[in-house]
């Protein structure tokens, strides 16, 4: 007889271990604590915490074989860090340059959050596009 699962939270204290697993299973992690990490981290500017450091390491490994990943997690847990850092980490020590697409208001705090992170580098902010794109949406280029 299956117990009777009222909410979301019964179904997970239910089912968290079985799913866990399978996510696991199905999606192996990329980067181990145990893993070497980049040595291109001791350059930064700022000093990723042991999980961040994961994230940024996982998500260089996956640059390797995709065009483009994504950072997704709560409020506050450094995304932006985390994805400046990855974009320096998958370079591995070349110039290369970069396209962040955030909103509006965001823009600036890219800009500094870059400048604060990454030595030696270039921002341009780009008010505006050749295609007539609206004056008040600018767009941050990395180099």
């Amino acid at each position: 007889m299956i117990p009777q699962m009222d909410s979301i939270f019964d179904y997970m204290r239910r089912y968290a271990g079985p799913m866990g697993q399978r996510i696991l299973e199905s999606y192996p992690a990329l980067h181990a604590p145990s893993d070497p990490s980049s040595p291109l981290l001791k350059h930064l500017k700022r000093t990723p915490l042991p999980a961040q450091e994961l994230a940024i390491m996982g998500t260089a490994k996956f640059l390797k074989d995709h065009d483009a990943a994504k950072v997704v997690a709560e409020m506050g847990t450094g995304k932006t860090f985390m994805s400046i850092a990855t974009c320096y980490v998958h370079a591995a020590g070349k110039q290369f340059s970069s396209i962040v697409m955030c909103p509006p208001h965001l823009t600036k705090k890219w800009a500094r959050e870059v400048f604060i992170t990454i030595p030696n580098t270039r921002v341009f902010i780009i008010e505006n596009m050749r295609n007539e794109a609206s004056s008040n949406i600018p767009a941050l280029y990395c180099s």
